[in-house]
């Protein structure tokens, strides 16, 4: 069961994926609590490699 007490600890080692799971578990609970309308797919607000690709600019992307 989540902590409401604490903070969501997030590694800076984790994956995209654990952290979406986390926000997930978190999502869900709200749901089973009624604290939001519907249940939400965390997922969908997460952008994929391409698009963040899109949107850095050229100079940040030449750095890697």
């Amino acid at each position: 069961m989540l902590d409401f007490n604490r903070t969501l600890d997030v590694d800076k080692s984790e994956s995209t994926k654990e952290i979406i799971n986390k926000q997930q578990q978190v999502a869900d609970l709200w749901y089973s609590l009624k604290l939001i309308p519907k249940k939400v797919n965390v997922r969908d607000g997460f952008l994929t490699p391409e698009q963040y690709a899109e949107i850095t600019p050229k100079d940040v992307l030449a750095k890697k």
